[in-house]
């Protein structure tokens, strides 16, 4: 990514969506920057030791998109930004195929990142436990984070996705017969909520 930064030329906007991307700053050349904030890197247990470095990149750009009204309220009374809010968006590639009504669930998606307490994964896996005791299900886990012993340890699933492409995302949910999503208030909406309902 770095060489095609070092190509791209100037931009009009850069905009920043996550702690990390942020650290690509120096490197691009914009005549204005935004935050676009799907929720608060800070609540994050995982992300204790980037304490300082989320703080000081929620200060470091005032423009900010936020995905609901908390996230805005947190954003501009915690870090004085000035904030927008629009509805989360889904892509077109989340949509319905054509398939028979599943009938009897066979097949469960659990998305989300276990270390982030926001997510409610532990608590969906202990429904996916209880689910698989009594009958067999496919169990399929997705996370942008790699598998960790922990959560290998609590229930291993069926299939444990990392890092996938959003086609791939979507492909995944268009098959599955359910998915068990617990967000926490913090979380603010979720998305994979919305992606399996539009796929």
């Amino acid at each position: 990514w770095t060489d095609v930064l070092d190509r791209a030329g100037r931009f009009d906007l850069a905009v920043f969506t996550y702690v990390f991307s942020h650290r690509l700053a120096p490197r691009i050349d914009a005549a204005r920057a935004a935050h676009f904030c799907q929720g608060f890197e800070g609540y994050a247990p995982h992300l204790g030791d980037f304490a300082d470095e989320i703080d000081r990149f929620y200060r470091a750009l005032p423009d900010t998109i936020c995905v609901s009204e908390e996230l805005a309220t947190l954003c501009r009374e915690r870090f004085g930004k000035r904030c927008a809010v629009i509805t989360p968006m889904v892509e077109d590639r989340f949509q319905p195929i054509d398939r028979p009504p599943p009938g009897a669930v066979r097949s469960l998606l659990i998305p989300g990142i276990f270390e982030m307490y926001t997510k409610g994964v532990e608590m969906a896996l202990d429904v996916a436990a209880r689910i698989a005791e009594r009958q067999r299900i496919e169990i399929v886990r997705l996370s942008t984070f790699p598998q960790s012993e922990e959560e290998r340890r609590r229930f291993p699933p069926s299939r444990f996705l990392c890092g996938e492409s959003p086609a791939s995302v979507a492909a995944t949910m268009q098959r599955m017969d359910l998915t068990v999503t617990l967000p926490t208030g913090e979380e603010g909406f979720g998305l994979p909520a919305l992606e399996s309902l539009a796929s």
